[in-house]
C-alpha cells in the first residue's frame, strides 16, 4: 500500500489540518506516518483523536550530548543585553536564534543587534507573508546571521548548523523550551542553548509554576 506522510503540527497555527480526516477518508484510510520532536502525550492523543485512529507511537530519547544549556541571570535590561552580545561575539559569524516573547521585542533586538555589526532580522507573525519569506530565506541561505523571533520562527526550517538558540527571558512552558532549543545544533556539533532572566520576569504572570521551578 502507498504510505502517504502528514506532517504535523498544533491546529491553532495549521487550521486545515482538521480536514486531515475526511480526506483520509476520501482516499479509501491509506497508511498513516506522523512525526513530531517534542509532542506530549496529551498532544499525541489529541492528533489521533483528530485522525480517527489508533497510531503505534514509537518515542526515542531526546538527550542530544552535543547541545549545553545555560541559565544565567542578569539584574537589569544593560546587563541582559551583555549577557547576549557576548556569546553572538564567539561564534565567530555562525547563525544564531534569539527568542522573544512580543513582537515589539523582537524589532527591537534586532534593532539593537544591527547596531552592534550584526546582520540581524526579526520575525513574527505580525509581518507581511513576504517579508516573513524574505527573512527566513536569508537565515537559511546565510546572509542572515541573526533572527529575533517569536515562537512563530522554526517551524520547517531545516538550518542544521544553528550555533546559539539564546531566549530573551524565560519561555512559558518547557515545551515551548525544547521546541526552541531543540533547533540549535542539529547537524551534531556542539551549539548552546542560553536562557537570559531577571527576577521580575515572573511578575509578567505568563510564564508557567512548571517554568519557574526549572529556572
Amino acid at each position: 500500500d502507498e504510505v502517504h506522510c502528514v506532517s504535523m503540527w498544533g491546529h491553532d497555527f495549521r487550521p486545515d489540518y482538521l480536514f486531515i480526516r475526511r480526506a483520509l477518508e476520501t482516499l479509501g484510510r491509506p497508511s498513516l506516518l506522523g512525526m513530531t520532536a517534542t509532542a506530549t502525550p496529551d498532544t499525541v492523543s489529541e492528533i489521533a483523536a483528530a485522525l480517527g485512529r489508533e497510531p503505534e507511537v514509537v518515542r526515542t530519547t531526546v538527550v542530544r550530548p552535543n547541545l549545553r544549556y545555560d541559565v544565567e541571570e542578569a539584574s537589569n535590561t544593560e546587563e541582559r543585553l551583555r549577557a547576549l552580545l557576548a556569546p553572538l561575539r564567539t561564534i565567530d559569524g555562525a547563525p544564531a536564534i534569539v527568542y522573544a516573547r512580543s513582537r515589539r521585542s523582537t524589532e527591537t533586538l534586532a534593532r539593537v543587534l544591527a547596531g552592534h555589526g550584526f546582520r540581524a532580522e526579526a520575525y513574527h507573525a505580525g509581518l507581511e507573508p513576504d517579508v516573513r519569506t524574505r527573512v527566513q530565506d536569508a537565515f537559511v541561505a546565510g546572509s542572515v546571521q541573526v533572527v529575533t523571533a517569536t515562537t512563530a520562527f522554526g517551524m520547517g526550517i531545516d538550518k542544521p548548523d544553528v550555533r546559539l538558540v539564546l531566549h530573551w527571558g524565560p519561555p512559558r512552558t518547557l515545551e515551548a523550551y525544547y521546541q526552541e532549543a531543540g533547533r540549535a545544533g542539529r547537524d551534531g556539533w556542539a551549539s548552546t542553548c542560553r536562557i537570559l532572566w531577571r527576577r521580575d520576569d515572573f511578575g509578567w504572570g505568563e510564564t508557567t509554576p512548571e517554568m519557574r521551578r526549572y529556572v
